[in-house]
């Protein structure tokens, strides 16, 4: 019983006594008027700079772009029938792709416009889902590199339990 008290003075203490939060939330900004339906999509083009997406009430994407303060909600689509799923490429650009009925229609912000819908032909049974993929290969000369002379570490396998060695 004692340990259970002095454990939960402990606990009182130390978060007492933390450091509080470095970050505050701000307050909600409306995002100007629409009528959007279903959850919006959102990616990040820099710094304080987001685009984001939303199926509207006339089945076509309306977009914005937030730079400070939040811009017209726009539609830059024919129908689509899904929900929108945006992502960013990492250079300033967002693209927002939605299911239509011919397949898939996919807009681009290049950080100052959209571009025209893209359509994309295929069966799609589900609404997209976009990612980010960002592979990136830096090598340094002052990165150790092998030596030509080295050999791999495995020059002899074992047969399990009879202590045999023979070369791979």
């Amino acid at each position: 019983m004692r340990r259970t008290v002095f454990c939960f003075v402990v606990v009182c203490l130390s978060m007492a006594l933390s450091a509080p939060a470095w970050a505050t939330w701000s307050k909600f900004t409306a995002a100007g008027s629409g009528l959007g339906i279903g959850t919006p999509s959102c990616a990040q083009l820099a710094t304080n700079k987001v685009a984001c997406a939303v199926l509207s009430g006339t089945d076509t994407m309306m977009v914005n772009v937030f730079n400070g303060k939040w811009g017209k909600w726009t539609s830059i689509t024919g129908t689509v029938s899904s929900v929108p799923s945006c992502t960013s490429d990492g250079d300033g650009n967002v693209f927002c792709a939605a299911t239509t009925g011919a397949g898939l229609e996919v807009a681009t912000y290049n950080g100052s416009k959209w571009s025209a819908p893209v359509a994309v032909s295929g069966t799609l049974y589900s609404a997209p889902s976009c990612a980010n993929i960002s592979i990136a290969l830096k090598l340094s000369p002052s990165m150790p590199q092998p030596r030509s002379s080295m050999r791999s570490a495995s020059q002899k396998l074992t047969r399990s339990g009879s202590g045999e060695t023979y070369p791979p």
